[in-house]
């Protein structure tokens, strides 16, 4: 298995249901966002099969983003969701993994 199906056992709609969540909550907001200054840019990998959602925040303010809690997931799925801060000039000034999974497949 290729890195993203191993960390999405093997399950790609489910990570791109995930990410379009994000994505409409994201330009739901975007009146909020307009005025906070965050730039939002999605892609996706078709050769690597990677989506990276891509939010940069142009503004000195803190934004807070939660994934959805694990009780919304289907048995048999997991996801790693990374989120990297970075200052003005490209450096990682902080980076978070969250590993969304159901227990109930152990």
């Amino acid at each position: 298995m290729s890195g993203l199906q191993t960390l999405c056992n093997g399950n790609m709609n489910n990570f791109m249901n995930i990410l379009k969540t994000i994505l409409i909550l994201i330009l739901a907001s975007l009146p909020l966002i307009g005025a906070a200054q965050i730039d939002i840019q999605l892609s996706f990998n078709k050769e690597a099969k990677e989506a990276t959602l891509l939010l940069l925040n142009t503004s000195d303010d803190i934004y807070r983003l939660s994934p959805k809690s694990i009780d919304q997931y289907e048995p048999g799925t997991g996801c790693i969701y990374t989120f990297s801060y970075r200052d003005k000039n490209d450096k990682v000034i902080y980076k978070r993994s969250r590993f969304i999974y159901d227990e109930t497949i152990r």
